[in-house]
């Protein structure tokens, strides 16, 4: 029933129902043969018995009298009768005393036999030898009623009935009634047709079409299907189905809006050699850097790590992927597309399947060569600022060692003064001040 599927339903529908419409009326003019058949043995084997019956007496009567022409005359007039299509009055001997065929009146009965058809030959074999005073029979699958009675005492009247005669008649006089019983199956069929059609394929075909707007990115597409039943009910699930897609779809390009106004760059890397990458945000054109190209696998990523950093890098990668954590932070150089190299802050996070096998690599790169490049700077200032201070330190060092002799000389000049009574040159009672005043 596969091969169903392969068309519309709009129009497998409507044919399966003519099919079977079709089918309806042939077994329905099965049956009505059937019956009619029944019906036809039934009332031409009751008008035989009753034939039969009143030409039993009559007969009995003339062969009493001995009646030889009488006899056959009244075998002769069974003639009349419609659809009668053999008669033999068969003697104790085997002798066919009256016929309706005057040729085989005296001839043996075997010989009579021999040269009937088939289908009633192999019938009048198959008839009891002792069959009841009055019997009619059909036999299996033929089209004709047998007939036997015994006449005074040992004779044997067989006579042979059409059935297809009156079946035909039959079938014609009804064929009336089953042109209506047709006419009635195609206009129910006609009718549960265009019913499935206006209520069902139309609204069906409404939301295939939906289903393909919305799978070609049409996210405003609804189905909007009339009704309560189960179709409508699909249908109402396909527009919040929409819906929620719609609102998914725009928190997206929200996010994207994001990422591609800022200066990260969203990455998804293959668990591959080369770290081939499977998805990149647009905005790496910043770096000069070729989407398709990267996403076609024709650039590795792993070549454009700076040859001094892969090791450590690739080493780094190696541990995680096997013991883990499933994140971590990188820091490495990365040639732009402009032949420059950026140091790059790389945020990655880890994905496992369910055997805890690393399935796909995603990360976050944040440009951080200006940063660096401040770093350097404050550094190489640092370094700078040190060297100035340490001679500095050296040039206080030495001034402050020849204040403190100079010090120690008007001291000692003072102190000669005062032995020679003559007044002190230099003032210093500041220095002893000082002094008490850092005690």
């Amino acid at each position: 029933m596969n091969w169903l599927l392969r068309f519309p339903t709009r129009w497998t529908l409507p044919v399966v129902l003519l099919l079977l419409s079709l089918l309806a009326i042939v077994w329905l003019d099965v049956l009505q043969r059937h019956e009619y058949t029944q019906a036809v043995e039934k009332e031409e084997a009751m008008r035989l018995k009753d034939r039969l019956a009143v030409e039993q007496t009559r007969l009995e009567v003339q062969l009493g009298l001995n009646n030889r022409l009488q006899v056959r005359r009244i075998v002769s007039s069974l003639g009349l009768r419609p659809d009668l299509m053999h008669a033999w009055l068969i003697s104790p001997e085997g002798r066919v005393v009256a016929s309706l065929s005057r040729l085989e009146i005296d001839e043996p009965w075997e010989k009579i036999r021999a040269r009937l058809p088939a289908p009633l030959a192999a019938a009048l074999d198959t008839a009891p030898s002792q069959a009841p005073p009055l019997s009619s029979s059909r036999p299996a699958s033929a089209d004709f009623l047998l007939g036997e009675i015994t006449v005074h005492p040992d004779h044997r009247l067989i006579v042979v009935s059409d059935l297809a005669a009156p079946l035909a008649r039959r079938l014609a006089s009804g064929r009336s009634e089953l042109w209506l019983q047709i006419g009635a199956f195609l206009l129910f069929a006609l009718t549960v047709g265009v019913l499935l059609h206006l209520i069902w394929a139309q609204r069906l075909r409404r939301l295939l079409m939906a289903a393909e707007r919305l799978g070609s990115g049409d996210f405003t597409a609804r189905a909007a299907l009339p009704g309560a039943d189960e179709l409508a009910n699909i249908g109402a699930a396909f527009d919040t189905m929409a819906q929620r897609l719609a609102r998914q779809q725009d928190e997206i390009r929200r996010l994207a809006t994001l990422i591609e106004q800022s200066p990260l760059i969203a990455i998804v890397w293959r668990n591959q050699p080369g770290w081939p990458v499977a998805f990149v945000s647009d905005n790496v054109v910043r770096w000069g850097l070729d989407k398709h190209a990267l996403l076609s696998g024709k650039i590795p990523y792993s070549d454009l790590i700076h040859p001094d950093d892969l090791p450590a890098i690739a080493a780094d990668v190696e541990q995680h992927l096997a013991q883990g954590p499933d994140r971590y932070v990188q820091t490495y150089r990365l040639r732009d597309g402009f032949g420059h190299w950026r140091w790059i802050e790389d945020y990655t996070w880890l994905l496992r399947d369910e055997k805890g096998q690393v399935s796909t690599i995603q990360g976050v790169l944040l440009d951080i060569s200006a940063r660096r490049e401040a770093e350097e700077a404050l550094h190489q200032k640092a370094a700078e600022l040190a060297e100035r201070n340490a001679e500095l330190e050296r040039f206080a060092a030495a001034t402050i060692g020849r204040e403190e002799e100079m010090i120690r000389l008007k001291r000692e000049i003072n102190a000669l003064c005062r032995e020679f009574g003559r007044p002190e040159p230099f003032e210093l009672g500041w220095l002893e001040t000082e002094q008490e005043a850092r005690r």
